[in-house]
């Protein structure tokens, strides 16, 4: 018998689910690097301000991927656990265990 951690491994994800993380991922992995490069580049109070300017909207950003994850707005700081949840709810479809599955699994237990 499976247990409810070994159920929960076993999801599939739409195209379009799949794609909006790969962007997301992908928009914050490059803004990142750009970001440090910038610092590291920065050498006068005028760079550093510059660099505030750019990057002031940043809380809309962060805003609009937490609703497209579907993290509830009231919340302002999140746990890793409440990002898997909601990306989970939003993007991942659950697959159910067929009886042959069942089978395969209870024969390489030694049964």
């Amino acid at each position: 018998m499976k247990n409810d951690a070994e159920e929960q491994d076993r999801y599939i994800i739409s195209g379009s689910g799949y794609r909006l993380l790969i962007w997301d991922l992908y928009s914050i992995f490059t803004s990142y690097v750009s970001l440090a490069r910038k610092l590291a580049a920065a050498q006068t109070e005028k760079d550093f301000k510059r660099l505030q300017r750019q990057i002031s909207g940043y809380e809309k950003r962060a805003y609009k991927r937490c609703r497209r994850w579907g993290i509830p707005k009231d919340c302002e700081a999140f746990a890793c656990d409440t990002l898997e949840k909601a990306i989970s709810e939003r993007c991942l479809t659950s697959i159910p265990a067929t009886d042959s599955e069942d089978e395969a699994q209870f024969m390489d237990e030694g049964w």
